[in-house]
């Protein structure tokens, strides 16, 4: 079922209003079907500002199924005010909500996306918007968490689809996998895009990474007890960048029973080159599970009271990125180099 309603003044055609009803009882589209699909839209409405409309839309369907996942129910309002004439909107306002989301990778019961905006104060050409993404407890085919909320500020233009720039933070409580979990995880970041006149440098053989060379990210990430099997680290830190080809690890500091971790890293994208090194004190025994069987059965052989010190220097080759199934021992290890020292209570010992 569905009703239209037009009105306005051909002489004036930017004043035009319109009013749109659907309703189906039950709905199948090229994007999925749904029972009792309920939409309305009412566009360019009088503000009582000439040259300005607002627009509405609201929709509301139950028993939602699409390739992509599951909801039993879906509401959606959205409110804009626009001038025909310019491409940004003077506000947004809207908010998409699901219960009961199934999908392939995971579930939840809730989950809601919200998003406002207004041109920006220096720029009335330019659009500034929050998102905001929010979930109850999360559970999937590799970890699970309590709740789950990601902000983000974005500035758009409308000659670009990449935003000029914009920062973001994701808050997790109690995230959990299969080899460790925390009590709460911050993550937060900025990114904008490449400069212009900045020349392409992807190939092919980047693979998925080729999405990301138009952008510079930057991030810095805190974990709070996070405990890796029998061993748990009051704090975590981790901070670093992107850009194009390198992905840099500039920090990763933890304190494991008064004794800390240093490592820093870096990834070249163009040659899969990896380089990366560090201070250890901690005692890597604590860390068995994370470990190949054959290294636990060798730090058998060896004790100790207070943990060695640790310095090395790690170097190694990535497979390419286009392949779905390396062969890590055949491909990486005759790349794989080590170098360092190593210094315990009795006196250094050094391997190379």
């Amino acid at each position: 079922e569905v009703h239209l309603d037009v009105r306005g003044d051909a002489r004036r055609p930017f004043e035009f209003t319109a009013t749109v009803l659907f309703q189906a009882r039950e709905a199948d589209t090229l994007w999925g079907t749904s029972r009792r699909l309920v939409a309305v839209a009412h566009l360019n409405q009088a503000t009582g500002t000439p040259g300005l409309g607002r627009s509405e839309l609201s929709l509301e369907a139950q028993d939602t199924h699409t390739p992509w996942s599951d909801a039993e129910r879906v509401r959606l309002a959205l409110f804009w005010s626009q001038s025909p004439t310019n491409p940004v909107p003077v506000a947004i306002d809207g908010r998409l909500e699901f219960d009961g989301v199934y999908t392939a990778w995971g579930e939840t019961p809730q989950l809601q996306f919200t998003v406002t905006g207004q041109p920006t104060r220096d720029n009335p050409a330019l659009l500034e918007t929050e998102w905001r993404l929010t979930s109850g407890s999360l559970l999937t085919v590799r970890g699970s968490s309590a709740t789950n909320e990601l902000i983000a500020h974005l500035v758009h233009d409308d000659l670009h689809p990449v935003p000029r720039r914009g920062d973001w933070k994701l808050h997790v409580r109690e995230p959990s996998i299969s080899w460790g979990s925390a009590r709460e995880l911050h993550l937060a970041g900025t990114f904008a895009p490449q400069a212009d006149g900045t020349p392409r440098q992807a190939t092919p053989d980047w693979g998925w990474w080729s999405a990301l060379e138009p952008v510079r990210l930057t991030w810095d990430a805190d974990l709070d007890d996070l405990q890796l099997t029998n061993a748990v680290f009051d704090n975590v830190q981790c901070s670093g960048t992107w850009d194009a080809p390198h992905l840099t690890v500039d920090r990763l500091h933890g304190v494991l029973d008064g004794r800390p971790v240093h490592l820093r890293g870096q990834v070249n994208v163009a040659t899969r080159r990896v380089e990366a090194d560090g201070e250890l004190g901690l005692d890597v025994k604590r860390l068995g599970s994370l470990l190949t069987a054959r290294t636990r059965d060798w730090l058998e052989d060896y004790g100790w009271v207070t943990p060695p010190a640790v310095q090395s220097r790690l170097w190694l080759t990535l497979p390419a990125w286009t392949n779905a199934h390396p062969d890590w021992r055949a491909d990486v290890q005759p790349t794989l180099g080590l170098d360092g020292s190593l210094e315990g209570t009795n006196g250094p010992y050094h391997f190379k």
